[in-house]
């Protein structure tokens, strides 16, 4: 309790007529008031704040929701690369070995002669 109204109350106590009583339960009813609007103030600045924080909160959280969104579409997209990499790679070198085993197999037949055809046919 403050000063003032400590005061205030010891003006009632002491006061002989009712006009005097009257304004001093006016002043105490102003300065009563007055406390009531300061809180009142703060808790609207406090509401306020919280609600300003509150959605910057809710900003970010929905900012790195969609950053991890896109990072995982993304990784699908990466991993749908490499198997379509993989599988041109796997292509690729199997026909190289392919052509060098018929190179290999022509230059041999072309090395080892005429065959010879057999009998009966």
């Amino acid at each position: 309790m403050s000063d003032t109204t400590a005061n205030l109350r010891r003006k009632i106590s002491s006061a002989g007529d009712l006009q005097s009583v009257v304004r001093t339960m006016k002043a105490l009813a102003a300065s009563s008031i007055g406390q009531y609007h300061i809180s009142v103030r703060a808790l609207i600045r406090e509401y306020l704040f919280i609600s300003l924080f509150r959605a910057c909160a809710e900003s970010l959280a929905s900012e790195n929701a969609s950053r991890l969104a896109a990072m995982e579409r993304a990784d699908k997209n990466i991993d749908e690369l490499l198997e379509t990499l993989h599988g041109n790679f796997h292509r690729l070198r199997h026909s190289g070995i392919d052509g060098e085993l018929f190179d290999v197999i022509s230059g041999f037949e072309a090395l080892s002669g005429p065959r010879r055809q057999p009998r009966g046919t």
